[in-house]
């Protein structure tokens, strides 16, 4: 028993002696807290940040700055100019008014003290004006539609100068006025009548129904009158040398010819094989 008891006591010391230990490490001593001297001056060095120096962009920023102030001036200058409009427009509305006042009292001493009488007998005539530039208004209109029906009376009784003639036709009118007469007139070689034309039978009858006498062949034709390079209408065009077919110009690059059998006298574009235009007058 009395080892045992001893055993206990030395349990419960050593229990107490952690105890103890723990708790003295969980609050440490605080270390004492030293003050400045309030007479001594500490200097802390700082060393000076350099900026790049940026030419360009400040450059930049200066020009942007005076485009602004720019625009602005002009806003303001706009803005004045407005202003003065504005105001000649009210100036000359107020001249206006200060005229029609004026023209207002001409015409109540002019009608005197009839004046009553006299807007009754407006308002008679169906002409109901209450104001005064009402009344100026319909004046000055009656004035002008009088003068008015003066001036084109005057002109109505001046007689009228004669159209100028109309220009004659030309040549080539003409020749193609006589020869759409033949169109859709059917093709039949050897032909040269109202029943059926070849092509030099169709060149052979309008250049007769002209005063110019051609053979009945496109050859034949093609020997007589001269080349030209400018083509006019009414000039005859020619295919082949020597010369198969025949057509009529009419300008713009087209002709009229009788092309082959089972076609008719008609219009078409000149064909890019052509050989020479030629002049008969």
């Amino acid at each position: 028993m009395p080892r045992l008891h001893r055993g206990i006591l030395w349990l419960a010391a050593a229990l107490i002696l952690i105890i103890v230990v723990s708790v003295l490490g969980c609050h440490p001593r605080s270390s004492p807290t030293i003050r400045p001297d309030p007479t001594t001056t500490v200097t802390i060095p700082i060393a000076p940040r350099s900026y790049p120096y940026d030419g360009l962009r400040l450059e930049r920023l200066a020009g942007e700055v005076a485009d602004a102030r720019h625009r602005q001036a002009v806003i303001w200058q706009k803005q004045a100019d407005a202003r003065h409009r504005q105001a000649v427009i009210w100036q000359k509305q107020e001249n206006a008014r200060h005229q029609l006042a004026v023209r207002w009292q001409l015409m109540k001493v002019a009608v005197g003290p009839n004046l009553n009488q006299t807007l009754l007998n407006l308002s008679t005539w169906n002409i109901r004006y209450t104001r005064a530039h009402d009344l100026i208004a319909a004046k000055v209109a009656q004035d002008m539609y009088w003068h008015y029906r003066a001036v084109r009376a005057k002109e109505w009784a001046r007689p009228k100068p004669p159209p100028p003639p109309k220009p004659a036709p030309t040549w080539g009118q003409h020749v193609e006025q006589e020869t759409r007469r033949y169109l859709d007139i059917p093709y039949v070689w050897g032909g040269a009548s109202r029943g059926g034309v070849d092509c030099s039978g169709l060149t052979m009858l309008v250049y007769r129904h002209l005063g110019i006498y051609l053979p009945h062949l496109a050859r034949g034709q093609q020997a007589l009158g001269h080349r030209v390079e400018n083509p006019a209408k009414g000039d005859l065009v020619f295919f082949g040398f020597p010369a198969h077919h025949v057509g009529i110009y009419i300008g713009n690059g087209r002709m009229i010819h009788a092309p082959h059998s089972g076609d008719v006298v008609k219009v078409a574009p000149v064909y890019q094989n052509y050989t020479s235009y030629r002049r008969y007058r």
